[in-house]
């Protein structure tokens, strides 16, 4: 795979397993998504770390949620939330963390940052913060 089909796997892998880790957890959050699921941590009514049924594993951080699918893929989707957006965003770091998971580890973190400067001038991705280079995922 080349940067921009990782950037689009990590986006199509982050949008599922966002999606099946806040529906895992929604009794004790009141929400099915990782928003919901990052503020019942914070108020104590959910796991900062669990590992779900499926064998998926979360652990909630700081402002995100990093995920681990169960093994033997173990691919690690790492995002930030924005509670402001009501999205996940990720920056290219991210990005080269899932491909050295998924083990696609040859390219550099500059060709993540290139790959998603392509997107955005395509107007595929969405840039939240032109600056420090991140991105919502869709």
């Amino acid at each position: 795979m080349d940067a921009v089909e990782l950037v689009w796997a990590f986006m199509a892998r982050a949008g599922h397993l966002s999606r099946h880790v806040g529906t895992s957890m929604s009794d004790q959050t009141g929400g099915d998504d990782l928003l919901a699921l990052h503020r019942a941590v914070i108020q104590g009514r959910a796991p900062r770390v669990w590992q779900l049924p499926s064998g998926v594993h979360y652990r909630v951080h700081g402002i995100g949620c990093c995920i681990t699918t169960a093994f033997p893929e173990r691919a690690v989707v790492d995002v930030d939330l924005s509670p402001r957006l009501g999205v996940l965003i990720f920056d290219a770091w991210r990005v080269e963390v899932f491909a050295k998971s998924v083990r696609h580890g040859r390219l550099s973190r500059e060709a993540f940052v290139s790959a998603l400067r392509d997107l955005t001038h395509e107007g595929s991705i969405t840039p939240i913060d032109q600056q420090q280079n991140w991105y919502a995922v869709e």
